[in-house]
């Protein structure tokens, strides 16, 4: 039916190819000079592969569905209603980490706190399902490794903005 391989190799392929071409427009906005283009693409690259493998999932689920509609089997139950529902759920928590996750690289550093609390809410919703799905803990092991480089990027400052103080001297030196 559907090639699970080539689909999962095409979207680490995509993910990859998404997250260097972000990291380079995310770099070329901050006036850091290229400091944190690593931690740049390791966020983007963490917050959207498991966002483009949340979206793949429900076109699965939808296409798997269209064809039982076509072949005259399909019943609407509780688990397509929850594949759906918990697809939908993930993607909008992935949409608010990458969304955080482009915040945080331009240098909006008060977002951390809320994109801790979104990934620690993605790991209680994801973990529980471990045994029935073992691809469950993708979005769990994006959560960690997400909050691991948060803690890393804002010890070391590596989006830390210059205050506005600094800014001033900075201009008032080069007039």
């Amino acid at each position: 039916m559907l090639d699970t391989q080539l689909i999962d190799s095409l979207l680490l392929v995509m993910t990859v190819l998404s997250s260097a071409a972000f990291t380079y427009f995310i770099n070329r906005r901050r006036p850091s000079g290229g400091k944190g283009m690593v931690f740049t693409f390791l966020f983007v690259f963490l917050a959207q592969y498991t966002l483009l493998n949340i979206c793949a999932h429900l076109v699965a689920v939808s296409v798997v569905a269209g064809i039982k509609m076509r072949a005259g089997s399909f019943v609407y139950d509780m688990r397509f209603y929850t594949l759906i529902q918990f697809g939908v759920l993930l993607a909008l928590l992935n949409g608010y980490l990458f969304r955080g996750v482009r915040q945080v690289c331009l240098g909006k550093e008060r977002r951390l706190k809320n994109m801790v609390v979104a990934c620690c809410l993605q790991m209680l919703i994801s973990f529980p399902l471990f045994p029935f799905n073992p691809l469950s803990l993708l979005p769990v092991m994006t959560s960690l490794a997400l909050m691991l480089l948060l803690v890393v990027a804002r010890r070391k400052s590596v989006y830390a903005q210059p205050s506005a103080a600094v800014e001033t001297a900075q201009k008032m030196q080069l007039a």
